[in-house]
């Protein structure tokens, strides 16, 4: 452990926060409290009133701060990500708009809202059609390439930026082999949409949900996103998932499985123009 800007600096290492300085923020920061544990590319905290962790290239850096965290602790974060995650060098940021405009006033006035996320939970499963066509499963081993190229696909489409092919195939290799990556398969057997979950506790997260664009408006995000939360809730865990809030195919899906909007948050980065 060192200290850099007046943080505590870790870097690959596990288990460093304890899980309860989370728990007032569970849901909505689910994704930073599985992988701030995990052995994270970087992680600055002060154990107390915020933390800034970088899993790895390409994904956003999360930034949390308590409630009570002071101006002193908004300016050594800002001091921290204006130095190792500069945004003219393409890092996104993940936090709360509260945040974000706190940090903005800390000569990080370049920052703009990338994505408007929205935070959404299930407690009960509502009953959907029956799908016209298709079915859901695993993915396997024959379907990695595929998959990662949709990947690539995705960060093009929501972030306008290019994604190493190497990495996504790593990411997809370990879904595939963790059981927690699924497609769903149209009436000739292809693959056409797919997610995934990430368990954390006692809840399971929702992610990389994704329909490829010949196949879109049949419904198979739909019934695939069914067909997981299902399976948590019937494990006896809470689903979370997050959304664009400006994509409204997409949340209103999420609306008729059964899921509710709990937080917002967003994706900041360099301001266009």
């Amino acid at each position: 452990m060192k200290e850099k800007y007046g943080l505590q600096f870790y870097e690959r290492q596990e288990n460093i926060i304890d899980r309860m300085l989370l728990e007032q923020d569970a849901i909505p920061f689910a994704v930073l409290r599985a992988i701030v544990n995990s052995g994270s590319e970087r992680v600055f905290t002060d154990h107390r009133q915020v933390i800034i962790c970088h899993s790895a290239s390409p994904w956003p850096v999360w930034i949390w701060f308590s409630q009570k965290a002071g101006e002193e602790v908004f300016q050594m974060a800002a001091n921290c990500l204006k130095n190792e995650f500069p945004v003219g060098e393409g890092y996104l940021y993940n936090l709360t708009y509260e945040a974000l405009e706190r940090l903005k006033a800390r000569d990080l006035k370049g920052l703009a809202v990338i994505i408007n996320m929205l935070c959404y939970r299930c407690d009960r499963l509502l009953k959907i059609p029956e799908a016209s066509e298709g079915r859901g499963r695993l993915a396997q081993k024959e379907d990695i390439p595929l998959i990662a190229q949709w990947k690539q696909q995705i960060t093009l489409e929501a972030e306008k930026r290019e994604t190493d092919i190497e990495q996504c195939l790593q990411s997809v290799r370990a879904q595939v082999e963790q059981k927690t990556l699924f497609l769903w398969e149209n009436a000739r057997q292809q693959p056409a949409a797919m997610a995934s979950r990430n368990d954390d506790g006692a809840l399971s997260k929702v992610m990389g949900v994704y329909t490829i664009p010949q196949e879109r408006r049949k419904g198979f995000a739909l019934h695939l996103v069914h067909q997981i939360t299902g399976d948590i809730l019937r494990e006896g865990k809470t689903p979370v998932l997050y959304t664009d809030a400006d994509y409204g195919a997409s949340n209103a899906c999420y609306r008729k499985i059964g899921y509710r909007q709990v937080a917002r948050l967003c994706t900041a980065g360099k301001a266009q123009g």
